[in-house]
C-alpha cells in the first residue's frame, strides 16, 4: 500500500507526508519523510517542463496544418539509426 501512495504522490506531483509528531515516534516514519521530501525535490520546476508543452504530432500532415494554424515552424526529426551514436 505504502508503494502506491508513493508513486501516486510522485506521479500527481503532490507531497505525501505524515504528521511530524508521527516521524518523533517511530524511526520508520522519519525515514518516510525523508524520501518523500527528496522525491518532491527532484520532481522538475515548471520552467523544467516546457517541453512539454511542445506540440508532438506523428506526421507531416498534421504538423503542417498545426504550423499553418499557428504560424509556426516546423522542427522534423526521424529516427532511423543509433541515437547513441549521433546518427539519427
Amino acid at each position: 500500500m505504502r508503494i502506491t501512495v508513493l508513486a501516486a504522490g510522485y506521479l500527481g506531483g503532490c507531497f505525501l507526508a505524515a504528521p511530524p509528531a508521527l516521524a518523533a515516534k517511530n524511526p520508520a516514519n522519519k525515514l518516510i519523510l525523508q524520501v518523500e521530501k527528496k522525491v518532491h525535490d527532484t520532481l522538475p520546476t515548471k520552467d523544467e517542463k516546457l517541453f512539454d508543452q511542445i506540440a508532438w504530432v506523428k506526421d507531416v500532415r498534421t504538423a503542417e496544418r498545426l504550423a499553418k494554424q499557428n504560424r509556426r515552424p516546423i522542427v522534423l526529426f526521424t529516427g532511423d539509426g543509433n541515437i547513441n551514436t549521433g546518427r539519427c
